[in-house]
């Protein structure tokens, strides 16, 4: 135990800082789409109610939800904004150090083992945009998963590793299905690889290539047309066919009866289980089929996101398959380690500069330089991010940075590093059919395969120089490595630190701990206050569901999908037309650029909830790209909102101030930019020299009272129309562009305004 102190106190530090820097990224960023929202409400309705797949729509499997569920009945976590990153950053930093851990096992170098681990991290920074996403959950199960069946293959135990990899890839399975498949396929043609049984050893080989061709064919048949799709086929197989050739040469006769037997009964057990349980929390076995396979087999053909594949990707996939091929066959050769070895170097330095290159597009200053930018953009093309590289780059390099550099059999270690690029290459399946987030999640183990074969190509050169110089080259050499992980951790967390500095905490209900722009946290609160104040049932287009968490409104039903449009039932829609129809008080909101988004990607939202909704209901409120909708004929108060409409003279404007108290008396009336520095246009006291006309409202907008004249602060409760007479400044620009602030005597920010469309 003592002897590992030092590793224990390493690991420890360095998930301090990732743990810092994961918390200033992933609190910063909310993205629009909201899949986070999505996720926390079907694991709500599922820990509520039950009833997965028949009563709370989900595209994802019952492991997820039972563990999530589990984990919020013993610790009592809310399935909320805040809660959920918190525990997105602690499998975001848990994820890395497993890659830390695995380069540790096979190099038995701190330096190289705290670099993979910061390369993995800065490889999952779009975690930040899908936190509480089942994704995060793949990631980790896959780094363990790997981590285990390299540590069973360097001891020599192959029952174990049949055991472990089956359990990790039927929990991933259950979590979502082809991901999990793609890591059991992994699994199960190493085993086949690597039989006992001479007569199917001789096949084996052919029966994985052929499948190495087959799968992504079978995968991708729907969209088999697409430019983008056959790419990714080729770029696939000719990076499984390369690392097959490796495979087959360092080839050990390990797996027997015993080995299938652990592997058939690990994952029938915890299937039974998980379905089980799922089961008794009201989930029929059509239910489960149709949730855990018939409904994934659709998805391809309801809507993808093409992959941007980056210039000689395919030409690369060939050229390396045949250079694979090629020094294979020349295993004894006197040139094949020098020449693998100079490769893997050049090929680290091509990733880890398109990640800097990724990361200045994000630091001050670059955008703002037209010549500077353009620049950094066509080198980005050659050398992107991290994630980029390692699908359209990265697959058809796997065989390099593992295939053994000696000339003799490969070693366990060896061969331990030849599993983590084959899990890859399969795990590089995940970006399909929408290739966001989920490149990253399918590719990550790139980093610690690159820091693997980097860490062995310094190790051979220095072993090849004079021997006073041989501890000075290694040193050399990995310092160089640990700094530029360091530094794109660094990078990193400055830019997370940066928005979280200047961010403004939104304070909504379960997202308190948010810092967002001031303009987007103006927003979100100006929305969830209107639906607190007006909506009975909410529902959104497309589904956007931390908005019912943070107004505290409920859905029509526990049916909810981002796109229900596609994704729902007619029978699904037909039930939340139903709840829409009985509330008067339903409000909708659209958020116009996705909906505009959706036509331009050619995905046309069309059934009949879709038809009802712009029959039934009509925008109340335009806010940035937000509308809220209510039924047509009904008007409500919008509340923290302002106009300017024509005033009493030609020269004149009339400033109209809408908002739901504050209690507290307003002394000043502010006009502000809307963006940093927030300077002050215009400033209206509320005195006799500037009078206000103060009315009281209903929720309705109507006059609850007759109009009283303002010429002194004092206190304004309950819905408030505030009006003025003014000369406007000219300096004030587009309405759009400006912030209304009401300022108590001592400079106190009572309320902010938006002006509204």
């Amino acid at each position: 135990m003592i002897k590992r102190l030092p590793n224990l106190a390493l690991a420890a530090a360095v998930a301090a800082v990732l743990a810092v820097i994961g918390y200033w990224s992933i609190f910063t960023v909310y993205m629009v789409y909201d899949d986070e929202g999505y996720v926390l409400n079907s694991l709500r309705n599922y820990s509520e109610h039950g009833g997965l797949y028949e009563q709370v729509y989900s595209q994802y499997g019952p492991f997820f939800y039972n563990l999530a569920d589990g984990l919020h009945r013993l610790t009592g976590l809310p399935f909320d904004n805040d809660h959920s990153r918190m525990v997105t950053v602690a499998v975001w930093c848990a994820t890395a150090l497993l890659c830390g851990g695995l380069v540790w096992r096979f190099s038995r170098s701190r330096t190289a083992a705290t670099a993979a681990a910061g390369l993995s991290f800065v490889h999952l920074a779009s975690m930040t945009n899908e936190p509480s996403h089942p994704g995060g959950l793949l990631g980790l199960l896959a780094a363990a998963g790997t981590l285990l069946g390299a540590e069973a293959i360097r001891r020599g135990r192959a029952r174990w590793f049949a055991l472990a990899t089956a359990l990790v890839g039927t929990a991933m399975a259950l979590t979502k299905i082809n991901v999990g498949v793609f890591f059991l396929l992994a699994a199960v043609s190493w085993m086949l690889l690597n039989t006992d049984r001479e007569r199917l050893a001789r096949t084996a080989g052919w029966v994985v290539a052929l499948g190495c061709v087959a799968v992504p064919f079978g995968l991708m048949q729907t969209l088999w047309s697409e430019p983008w799709v056959r790419e990714f086929g080729l770029i696939f197989s000719g990076a499984t066919l390369a690392l097959l050739a490796a495979l087959t040469a360092s080839r050990q006769p390990e797996h027997g009866p015993g080995s299938w037997k652990r592997f058939a009964g690990a994952g029938l057990v915890l299937t039974a289980a998980v379905l089980l349980l799922t089961g008794l929390r009201g989930t029929s076995a059509a239910g489960l089929l149709d949730g855990i396979l018939l409904g994934p087999l659709r998805h391809p053909g309801v809507y993808s996101f093409a992959v941007t594949w980056r210039p000689g990707a395919g030409g690369l996939a060939l050229v390396m398959l045949a250079l694979a091929l090629f020094v294979t066959a020349r295993r004894t050769a006197a040139w094949r380690p020098p020449l693998l070895a100079s490769l893997r170097l050049v090929a680290g330095l091509w990733c880890l500069l398109g990640m800097f290159v990724s990361i200045a597009l994000l630091l001050p200053g670059v955008l703002s330089s037209p010549r500077l930018a353009a620049g950094v953009l066509w080198v980005a093309a050659y050398v992107p991010a991290m994630p980029t590289f390692a699908l359209s780059y990265g697959l058809s390099l796997a065989w390099l940075m593992a295939v053994p550099l000696g000339r003799g059999p490969a070693t366990p270690e060896e061969r331990g590093r030849l599993w983590l690029a084959w899990v890859l290459v399969w795990q590089s399946l995940h970006a399909f059919p929408v290739a966001g987030s989920q490149t990253a999640w399918g590719t990550f183990l790139w980093a610690p395969l690159l820091v693997l074969g980097c860490h062995d190509a310094i190790r051979y050169w220095a072993g090849r120089a004079p021997r006073r110089h041989q501890r000075a080259v290694r040193f050399a050499g990995l310092a160089v490595l640990l700094g530029l992980a360091a530094t794109a951790v660094r990078d990193t967390g400055y830019v997370g630190h940066e928005r979280f500095r200047q961010g403004e905490p939104l304070g909504l209900p379960g997202a308190a701990r948010l810092r967002l722009p001031d303009d987007f946290t103006s927003t979100l609160r100006i929305l969830t206050e209107n639906l607190s104040a007006h909506s009975g049932v909410l529902f959104t287009y497309p589904g956007m569901f931390s908005f019912n968490t943070w107004a505290d409104r409920p859905t029509p039903t526990l049916a909810n999908a981002t796109h229900w449009f596609s994704l729902l039932s007619a029978e699904q829609q037909a039930a939340i037309i139903r709840r829409l129809d009985a509330d008067p008080r339903a409000c909708l909101v659209v958020e116009r650029y996705l909906v505009t988004y959706l036509y331009e990607q050619n995905v046309i939202p069309t059934g009949p909830l879709h038809d009802y909704l712009l029959k039934a209901f009509a925008p109340a409120l335009k806010l940035d790209t937000y509308e809220l909708w209510v039924r047509r004929g009904r008007t409500i108060a919008l509340f923290s909102t302002a106009a300017l409409r024509p005033g009493s003279a030609p020269d004149r404007r009339r400033l109209e101030l809408t908002f739901a108290g504050p209690a507290a008396p307003v002394s000043r009336v502010e006009i502000c930019q809307l963006y940093p520095p927030y300077t002050v246009l215009q400033a209206l006291p509320v005195s006799t020299a500037q009078p206000w006309e103060y009315t009281p409202l209903t929720l309705a907008g109507s006059d609850a009272a007759p109009p009283a004249v303002l010429t002194a602060p004092q206190p304004l409760a309950g819905p408030t129309r505030l009006t003025a007479d003014l000369v406007a400044s000219p300096r004030l620009g587009p309405e759009a562009n400006l912030l209304v602030q009401l300022r108590a005597a001592d400079g106190r920010l009572l309320r902010s305004l938006r002006f509204a469309q």
